[in-house]
């Protein structure tokens, strides 16, 4: 059952970090269990369970960070405002993306949808220096395990040509966002 939460953490908060408009099903905000149905109401106990809870928990934050950070809503629609990152000899479980907004702001993306968490991974980011852990869809408060980078990740120049590149833990089941 954890794992399914943890699936679930892991695909809202790739979901809100993707270009396009987001989508929550009625339910999906703390983890019904049954396929919603107009002749029956939402399965509201599942609220009381602390699992349930944290993930109703967790999209409340989402929800939170994404109105807070204008590169993942401000040029939703312009391809320019998209990069991927890590392609093509990275993990192939972990997806990594950048996006922007029109006055210089940065969000990486990265999420693990492997059932092992990835550490000491390399991902080249847009900008060296120190990136902010700003979600964590694996953070216990939200019922997952706390696997992470401690809020922040360094990235850093190898050589005078290359990307500036962080090492960094990805959850597994999990994607994290850092500014």
């Amino acid at each position: 059952h954890a794992h399914k939460l943890a699936n679930v953490r892991a695909f809202l908060g790739y979901m809100y970090g993707h270009p396009g408009k987001k989508l929550l099903f009625m339910g999906q905000e703390f983890g019904q269990l049954a396929e919603w149905s107009q002749a029956k109401e939402l399965e509201w106990w599942l609220r009381d369970q602390p699992a349930h809870r944290g993930l109703e928990d967790f999209v409340s934050a989402l929800n939170g960070v994404y109105r807070a950070q204008a590169p993942l809503w401000e040029r939703d629609g312009d391809g320019g405002s998209f990069s991927r990152l890590g392609a093509p000899s990275w993990d192939p479980d972990v997806l990594a993306f950048e996006r922007r907004d029109a006055h210089g702001g940065r969000i990486v993306v990265v999420t693990n949808f492997g059932g092992v968490t990835g550490t000491g991974l390399s991902l080249a980011l847009p900008l060296e220096g120190v990136w902010l852990e700003i979600l964590n869809t694996d953070a216990a408060e939200f019922g997952g395990n706390g696997v992470g980078n401690h809020g922040l990740v360094t990235a850093v120049h190898t050589d005078d040509d290359g990307p500036a590149v962080a090492t960094l833990t990805v959850p597994a089941l999990g994607t994290l966002w850092l500014r």
